[in-house]
C-alpha cells in the first residue's frame, strides 16, 4: 500500500472489511478454519483449542519472549 493515498486506504480497508463481514454472514467457521465447511460448535471450539495447545502453550517462552505469560 505504499504510494496509496489515504483515500485510496480508507477505501480499500473498507472493501477488505465487506469482504470478510460478507464471508462471516456466509459460513465464518470455514473462513477462520477452512479444513471443513460443516463443523458443529463443539468440533469447531475443540480444534481451536487443539490449535492454541499445539502452536502457543506449547512455545509460550518464544510467544512470550521472558514476560509473565499471565500477563
Amino acid at each position: 500500500m505504499l504510494g496509496m493515498g489515504e483515500d485510496g486506504l480508507n477505501s480499500t480497508l473498507a472493501g477488505m472489511r465487506n469482504d470478510w463481514d460478507r464471508r462471516a454472514r456466509e459460513n465464518a467457521r470455514y473462513f477462520v478454519a477452512t479444513s471443513r465447511a460443516d463443523w458443529t460448535d463443539e468440533e469447531f471450539f475443540a480444534s481451536g483449542q487443539k490449535e492454541v495447545e499445539g502452536q502457543i502453550l506449547n512455545d509460550v517462552e518464544n510467544v512470550c519472549q521472558g514476560r509473565d505469560p499471565a500477563s
